[in-house]
């Protein structure tokens, strides 16, 4: 399996394992959290279309705590400035977004104690995913998050801008044709080298979740790492 398609399963295994884990009824969901042996340096964010831009938010506003993203159709950090009526601007980058405005402000809040030291984010892996075809979030949006995270010094070790895909989360699962829009909003798309993956039951979620923690995206051994 591919290497984006490695991170998208598996962020998305972990998205469907926490829906099952709350589908128990309301009684039984008010209890103590348990206690997880969590290695600090290996805590990441990942989000899709405006859980892309809270993806972002959180990792540079937290950034001592989690210590990468992967970012599908986001937005760069304090992009919508506070205004509600900003976001769909921001979204078709309209008029362009000035990456460099926005780290000034970034670096001002950090310096005044409002986020977490902005050196933080240095090195930090990013992955980006941005469909060619994408009218919601445009790509021009995502070119100056990627500029953004330059700028502050994070890793975009890799970013996936040449799939004719529209508005979603890419997944060799995904419902959804590459170049479409529609609900749950995960499309698959492939390249000619590659071919589609076994179904996911039970043995393949293990399978792949090991592979996405020890090899495929997080290994030492891979060529494209979220580790530092």
């Amino acid at each position: 399996m591919s290497f984006r398609f490695s991170v998208a399963v598996a962020a998305m295994i972990a998205a469907l394992d926490l829906r099952m884990a709350g589908a128990s009824p309301a009684a039984e969901q008010v209890r103590k959290l348990a206690t997880y042996s969590i290695q600090s340096n290996r805590i990441f964010v990942v989000g899709v279309s405006s859980g892309g831009a809270m993806a972002v938010q959180m990792q540079v506003a937290y950034s001592k705590t989690f210590k990468g993203g992967a970012i599908y159709a986001g937005l760069p950090y304090y992009c919508a400035r506070n205004d509600p009526g900003m976001v769909s601007t921001c979204s078709l980058a309209i008029p362009a977004i000035d990456p460099t405005a926005l780290v000034k402000v970034t670096k001002s809040w950090a310096q005044h104690g409002l986020i977490d030291p902005v050196q933080n984010l240095q090195g930090q892996p990013v992955y980006l995913w941005s469909g060619l075809v994408d009218t919601i979030v445009n790509q021009a949006a995502m070119n100056a998050l990627q500029s953004y995270y330059s700028e502050m010094g994070a890793n975009v070790f890799h970013y996936d801008k040449d799939f004719a895909a529209g508005h979603g989360w890419e997944s060799p699962y995904g419902p959804i044709q590459c170049g479409f829009v529609w609900s749950p909003f995960v499309n698959v798309c492939y390249d000619q080298n590659e071919v589609p993956p076994p179904p996911l039951n039970g043995s393949h979620r293990s399978t792949i979740l090991s592979k996405f923690g020890s090899v495929s995206c997080l290994g030492r051994s891979s060529p494209r790492t979220m580790e530092r």
